[in-house]
């Protein structure tokens, strides 16, 4: 099975981190959940494929959006860029 490009896994990931962020500030549960149950669907998709480096941000996503929903202040963390680009994604061309 083929992996996503690593410049659209990077949109992707940053796309998702963003939501999340947005989704906890807001503090809208039904995002944050609709938020979880998307990393883990993706998550297990990581797996399949074998992309660790994927795997450990939407990982690291899931893990904060679960923090957030059962209320466990200064927990969740968030990607970097960095993060993102040094689990091996890159950033798509201008």
């Amino acid at each position: 099975m083929a992996t996503l490009p690593t410049s659209l896994a990077y949109e992707l990931l940053t796309f998702l981190r963003d939501r999340l962020l947005s989704a906890a500030q807001a503090n809208d549960r039904k995002l944050l959940l609709d938020l979880q149950a998307t990393f883990d669907v993706l998550l297990e998709f990581a797996y399949k494929v074998d992309d660790r480096g994927m795997g450990r941000i939407l990982e690291t996503l899931e893990s904060s959006a679960r923090d957030v929903i059962t209320g466990i202040p200064g927990k969740a963390s968030y990607p970097t860029d960095e993060e993102i680009l040094s689990a091996g994604m890159t950033k798509p061309e201008a």
